[in-house]
């Protein structure tokens, strides 16, 4: 079932974020193109503007984008067109805002440790906007996500000790959702709103690592009236 959050902002406009799970079906940019613009319609029938990801730091303006942009991260300012990333374990955001652009981004360890989340609070701030806070959808949990200690411990000395876990089975782990809080408290963004469970163990959305799912969730954002 599509989990929907709306934001009021102060010059009455709404921030729209929806996100998909299992049930939604698949929302990879690659799916069957009849069913997945069916899919898309049924949460905001409008162009999404959708990221083949790249895994980096990369975020782009929907403004002037087409329809699919190699990046990890979009923003736009303009009324009515969603922005959308996807999601099979890395982690699917929205930024919302008080007022000007919003953004979207699709953030896994490499993305993470590359710089993503700084680049797309700089782009926002760079157009104006402020962030209110930051929507996470359904992401891998540290449960399920075994890490060596040689990968790990660049991000422990970036981002600190709380990104160090131990999985169910009790190997080292990231803990993907305090390195993103992390990363968002530096750079000045300090309310984190998770929605969904651990893609790998809880059933809510697909896992790439858990179980070699090709399919995808959606996170999708928008501005209207």
């Amino acid at each position: 079932m599509v989990h929907r959050i709306d934001h009021r902002r102060p010059d009455g406009s709404r921030v729209r974020v929806a996100i998909t799970g299992r049930a939604d079906g698949d929302f990879g940019i690659d799916a069957p193109a009849d069913e997945l613009r069916r899919r898309r319609a049924a949460i905001v029938d409008a162009p999404w503007t959708v990221v083949r990801q790249v895994h980096g730091r990369r975020v782009v303006d929907a403004d002037a984008a087409g329809s699919e942009v190699e990046a990890d991260g979009i923003v736009t300012a303009d009324r009515n067109r969603p922005i959308a990333v996807q999601g099979a374990d890395c982690a699917p955001l929205a930024f919302v805002t008080t007022a000007g652009p919003s953004g979207v981004a699709h953030v896994g360890w490499r993305g993470l440790a590359g710089g993503v989340i700084e680049s797309m609070v700089e782009r926002l701030e760079r157009r104006g906007a402020a962030i209110d806070h930051v929507v996470a959808g359904p992401m891998i949990g540290a449960e399920c996500y075994a890490f060596s200690d040689d990968d790990l411990a660049p991000l422990v000395e970036r981002f600190g000790p709380a990104v160090r876990a131990t999985t169910s089975s009790g190997e080292p782990a990231l803990d993907l959702a305090e390195g993103i809080r992390a990363a968002l408290l530096q750079s000045g963004a300090d309310d984190v709103r998770l929605h969904g469970g651990c893609t790998g163990c809880s059933g809510e959305g697909f896992s790439h690592r858990a179980a070699g799912d090709t399919r995808r969730l959606a996170l999708v954002a928008w501005i209207d009236d």
